[in-house]
């Protein structure tokens, strides 16, 4: 059991390894809004595992959101394959409103 709690543990510093590495939203808004925290868990070293889950959450709900949106708006396959063009407009328009969802919830936040 131990071994395997290891082995997660390695993945996942791996995974937040890599999202601290590249510039994240989030980690800029904690830099210049909430300096005191992002300090405090930069000291702790909880930073790079608190981006990654921020990170994660922020995708999960970024497909979810685009994945609902096209349900309720009647994106389909269907119409890819005869209009793709207007499916591609629709969903650059979804993407961006899924976007804006999540930047408002998840990393301005």
């Amino acid at each position: 059991m131990r071994v395997r709690n290891e082995e997660e543990f390695k993945e996942t510093w791996k995974l937040a390894q890599a999202v601290a590495a590249r510039h994240t939203p989030h980690k800029q808004y904690l830099k210049e809004h909430r300096h005191i925290v992002y300090t405090t868990m930069l000291i702790e070293g909880t930073l790079n595992l608190y981006l990654a889950d921020i990170n994660q959450q922020a995708e999960q709900m970024f497909h979810r959101l685009i994945e609902e949106m096209a349900q309720k708006q009647g994106v389909t396959e269907q119409l890819k394959a005869e209009q793709p063009m207007e499916w591609i407009g629709l969903m650059n328009n979804i993407q961006a409103c899924a976007r804006e969802v999540v930047n408002h919830d998840i990393i301005y936040n």
